[in-house]
Order: structure tokens, then C-alpha cells, then sequence
């Protein structure tokens, strides 16, 4: 009874969600190739064509969402398909030759490895290779043994000559990060270069880097060296590596709380709840408050590291407001799918990370736990 009324309160857009994961996942595990995928998808369109004409407005919804399921299966294997195969190019093009880097610096850290101790991201502008240049927008990181970091900052444009990229197996968790694959070095010779050439929107993120940057230095001076690495870990999404925060790490894992470290939707919301509170003794409207919590929530994300869970709660916080104040009927089912969708399309192998599915995962179940107790009210009323 209970699945009964819940099957038939589930959302038009989950099912198209289902479709397009369904999509991602037949192209990664050969289940079908593109000719039986276009047979099969011809047919049941066919079938629902002949149900349609039989009783229009009866069938109309269900043709339209098998119409559109069939679309997205294809869109999700399209997608997966087309991702995969910029980045294998690139791998097969680039492996085992010297090449040439343009990228700026997006993050320095110290590692606790014993060896290699300074880690560097950059994210790629171009690679040249044999005179052809390759324009990308891929993260390389380095793990140096030999680095002065004085030397680098964030937001350095420079250029790194005669390194060489081995080809890795693990090509899908490396495309879910937008991620080369990793190299171990003992020094690199680097050059700085002019920003010239490079895109507008490209030097505003740059900019929004640097000031980040800034930021973060001065909040950190003002906290003592163990709160300081706390606040980062857990709130802007540094995952520094050192002593103090491995044995917090080991302590939480004993107890079963490691969650409580990862950067989740949860700060976001406890965030939220206190400029909520803040905003309350201003006497702004509610279009007001709701454009600026939007804002300021904006501006938190483009101040942190991101993250999988982040980027859920921040969407879902956004159509929720953009509902809100267009006084469109919220449902969560509906929102989650939709962030869900968003996310996939533009990272298909994102489907494949332990975050995404535990994160998705969880908040689809508990939505479900809801409306299961919201039924089993209403029939108990009844």
C-alpha cells in the first residue's frame, strides 16, 4: 500500500534522472552498443506512438516521459562516451613524450610523505607537443622532493619544460577530478610568463583565486595553529596534511564520527541558519534576504575548495530559493533529481566516486523516509 502511493508520487524528472545514469552506465559496462541501443529505443517509441493515437489524453504524459527517457538514456551514453574520448586523445597524444605545460598554480601544499613533500596543482592552459599546442583546462599535480615554495604563489601563470605523463588504468576516477595523471618528481625548472592571449573569464577566475587566497591568509593569522587547521579542514575544504589534523582523523575514525570532518551540506546549512538569523534584524523584504543569502552563499563557495556534497546542498539551496521566489510548489524528490542531473551532465564520471554515491544516495533515501511517514500519517488519518 504504502510503496503503492509512493511509486505513484515519484517525479517525472527522477524517472528521466534514472534513465540518463542508465545511459552512463551501459557505456562504461558494454552492456549495448549503439546499434541494438537505437533498435530497442525505435521499437518502444513505436509501441507508445500506438498507444498514444489510441487514447491521446490519457497516454499523452506517459508517451512524453518515455519520449524523453529515451532522449536522456541516450544523452547520459553520449555524454560518457564523448568525455572519455577527449581525455583518452589527449593521454594517447601526450604519454611518454616530453612536453611543454601553460597553466597557472592553484594550490601549495605541504604532504606528510617522507620523500616527496611539497605538492603543487596546476591548472593547464595548453600543452605543446611537438610543435602542436593543445589547449586544455585539466589539472595536473605535482609532488615534488625539491622545491623551494617561496618561489611559486597562487595564481602564478609559468611554464614547465620536458616532463613526461605515463598512461593510467584509472581513467575514470581521474576524469571524474578532471585530473591527469599524477607525477613524482624530484625538481621541475619552471619559467613565468605574461597572461597575454588568455580568456577574459579566465583572468576573472584567476582574480577570484588570488583574492581567495588573501582572504584565507588573513583568517588563518588570527587563529591559533590547531583551530586554524580545524576551521580550513572543515569549513573551506583544505585538506592539509600534518600531525595534528592525522590524529584528530585517527580519533574520529575510533569513535565513527570521520564523517563530521568532511565538508558537507551540512556547514553550509549551519551557515545559512546564522546569516538567516542576522538578516532578521535587518528590515529588508523577503525577495531581499533571499537574493542575499543566494549571494553570500555564492561567495562562501567561490571562497572554499569544492566538493561533491557542497556542490549538492549549494544547487539544491539555489533552485530552492529560485522556487521560492518565483512561489513555484517545492518538491524535494523533484530538486534533488534535478541537481543530480545537472551534475552528471556535466561530469558524467561522477557517477562512479564513493562521494557521489553516498551523498546522493543518502539524501534520496531520507526524502523517500519521508514520504513514506508523510503516507502513513495521511492513512492513518484516513
Amino acid at each position: 500500500m504504502y510503496l503503492k502511493d509512493l511509486l505513484l508520487k515519484i517525479q517525472p524528472f527522477t524517472i528521466i534522472l534514472f534513465n540518463l545514469i542508465l545511459g552512463i552506465l551501459s557505456y562504461n559496462l558494454n552492456i549495448l552498443n549503439a546499434g541494438q541501443l537505437t533498435l530497442i529505443s525505435i521499437s518502444i517509441l513505436i509501441i507508445s506512438l500506438i498507444a498514444l493515437f489510441k487514447n491521446t489524453q490519457k497516454n499523452l504524459k506517459i508517451f512524453l516521459i518515455i519520449l524523453f527517457s529515451i532522449l536522456t538514456f541516450f544523452l547520459g551514453y553520449s555524454r560518457a562516451f564523448l568525455v572519455k574520448q577527449k581525455y583518452q586523445n589527449l593521454i594517447d597524444s601526450i604519454s611518454n613524450k616530453p612536453i611543454k605545460i601553460r597553466g597557472w598554480v592553484s594550490s601549495i601544499e605541504k604532504t606528510s610523505h617522507s620523500y616527496f613533500k611539497n605538492k603543487i596543482s596546476i591548472v593547464l592552459d595548453s600543452i605543446k607537443i611537438d610543435n602542436q599546442k593543445i589547449k586544455t583546462d585539466y589539472i595536473l599535480r605535482m609532488h615534488l622532493a625539491l622545491l623551494d615554495i617561496k618561489n611559486f604563489h597562487i595564481g602564478q601563470y609559468l611554464e614547465i619544460d620536458n616532463i613526461k605523463i605515463k598512461n593510467n588504468k584509472s581513467s575514470k576516477f581521474l576524469i571524474s577530478k578532471k585530473s591527469l595523471p599524477n607525477l613524482f618528481l624530484n625538481k621541475i625548472k619552471f619559467q613565468n610568463c605574461t597572461k597575454k592571449n588568455i580568456k577574459y573569464i579566465t583572468l576573472i577566475w584567476l582574480k577570484i583565486i588570488v583574492i581567495r587566497n588573501k582572504i584565507l591568509k588573513k583568517l588563518s593569522n588570527k587563529f591559533k595553529f590547531n583551530t586554524k587547521n580545524l576551521f580550513e579542514y572543515i569549513f573551506l575544504g583544505i585538506k592539509s596534511e600534518n600531525e595534528h589534523i592525522d590524529k584528530i582523523k585517527q580519533n574520529m575514525t575510533y569513535w565513527g564520527i570521520n564523517h563530521y570532518l568532511a565538508r558537507s551540506g551540512l556547514h553550509l546549512v549551519l551557515i545559512i541558519f546564522t546569516w538567516r538569523f542576522f538578516l532578521k534584524t535587518i528590515p529588508f523584504g523577503y525577495f531581499a534576504k533571499q537574493v542575499i543569502l543566494a549571494f553570500l552563499s555564492i561567495v562562501y563557495s567561490l571562497l572554499t575548495i569544492p566538493s561533491i556534497s557542497f556542490e549538492r546542498a549549494l544547487l539544491s539551496f539555489i533552485i530552492y530559493n529560485i522556487c521560492t521566489i518565483k512561489k513555484i510548489p517545492v518538491n524535494n524528490m523533484h530538486i534533488i533529481s534535478m541537481v543530480c542531473f545537472i551534475t552528471l551532465f556535466f561530469n558524467p564520471y561522477k557517477l562512479f566516486l564513493l562521494d557521489f554515491q553516498l551523498s546522493f544516495c543518502l539524501t534520496f533515501a531520507l526524502i523517500v523516509l519521508r514520504e513514506i511517514s508523510i503516507i502513513k500519517a495521511i492513512s492513518q488519518k484516513k
